[in-house]
């Protein structure tokens, strides 16, 4: 189904947004024009494989500039030009890119609410806790990221160590652009762009256990932990979504139920691709237009599909049209979507 298509998005924006990290921390490190190269090709594939990489992208190489003006002046003009470089390079896209942040509102992907960042934070390592439990785990992991970096500052591993503690602490910055973001411009930031970080905060967490001193067996046994908790809740997960899914069970309904002239319409862009998949043997119509109902006469029946989180059939208004309307059938179809399937007829 469609959900392939932002796998293959969401793995490439990771991968992108990984390689931009380690080649921050090797042309911080090293000084070399391949590195640098590397860094700005990285950061502009990031940007065109999602909006949100490129986010994270920029608040990594934010980040090296302040470490090179501050740490590495003698490449400050040569980073300058790896910043334009990259700017020039996406600057294509531009138009686009405003055009669609300047069309989005509250229904269009979140209504924002401060409780949603909870599902942030949990997000990140896949915890899904009580709220005590839940902050007590994250307190115990930032006590860790102190403990690392003081031991690596006092061992003078500075270099290795501020990529670490930079590459753990990257979600939450990311988190807290997107929040901003939302709340005060346009609603803007899901759970799953966090997804474009966890290359990079893994990477930080395993050089961390490294680089741990006298701390790496407590690093270590800390981070398994929560490997294996994490895995296991994961595999839950995914037999859940292969063999629950309710899928199979709507499918049916609308085969024993969709005769040979009826119509099946839809109030959310995706339900076209998932029709055409499931059942392309039916005629599909986004968002059928109601109000043209003489011309509606001669139609069979409308199968309306409807998302839950997102309702916008009005019974009383079809029918002072002409319609009878009736809800035939709720259930869940492809994961993720709650829905109600209403059947439409011209009386």
């Amino acid at each position: 189904m469609y959900l392939t298509t932002e796998v293959r998005m969401y793995g490439w924006a990771c991968f992108w947004v990984t390689v931009v990290g380690v080649e921050a921390f090797l042309f911080f490190s090293k000084m070399q024009f391949r590195d640098g190269l590397l860094l700005a090709l990285a950061s502009s594939f990031a940007a065109y494989t999602h909006y949100w990489a490129g986010a994270v992208s920029a608040i990594i190489l934010f980040i090296l500039l302040y470490f090179v003006f501050r740490y590495r002046v003698v490449v400050v003009k040569r980073y300058i030009w790896i910043l334009v470089g990259i700017f020039f390079s996406y600057l294509p896209w531009m138009p686009y890119f405003f055009r669609q942040f300047t069309k989005v509102h509250n229904k269009f992907w979140i209504t924002f609410q401060y409780s949603e960042i909870n599902k942030y934070l949990e997000y990140i390592i896949g915890f899904d806790l009580k709220s005590e439990i839940f902050f007590l785990v994250f307190l115990i992991m930032f006590s860790c990221v102190a403990i690392f970096a003081t031991e690596n500052i006092v061992r003078e591993k500075i270099n290795a160590a501020v990529f670490a503690v930079t590459a753990i602490l990257l979600p939450y910055f990311l988190i807290a652009f997107g929040v901003a973001l939302s709340v005060l411009f346009r609603p803007v930031f899901v759970c799953r762009y966090l997804s474009t970080t966890l290359g990079l905060f893994w990477i930080g967490v395993m050089t961390m256990v490294a680089l741990g001193g006298k701390y790496r067996k407590l690093f270590l046994a800390l981070t398994s932990a929560i490997v294996v908790y994490t895995s296991i809740n994961s595999y839950i997960g995914a037999l859940h979504s292969a063999y629950e899914t309710g899928t199979e069970e709507t499918i049916t309904f609308l085969k024993c139920n969709v005769g040979e002239n009826d119509i099946i319409s839809g109030n959310y862009g995706h339900y076209h691709d998932i029709m055409q998949y499931y059942i392309p043997e039916y005629e599909y119509i986004d968002n059928y237009d109601f109000s043209k109902i003489n011309e509606n006469i001669q139609l069979g029946t409308i199968w309306y599909i409807e998302d839950k989180a997102n309702t916008t059939i009005d019974v009383n208004e079809l029918e002072n049209k002409g319609y009878s309307v009736s809800s035939e059938y709720s259930g869940d179809i492809d994961l993720k979507y709650r829905i109600n399937i209403w059947k439409i007829q011209v009386r």
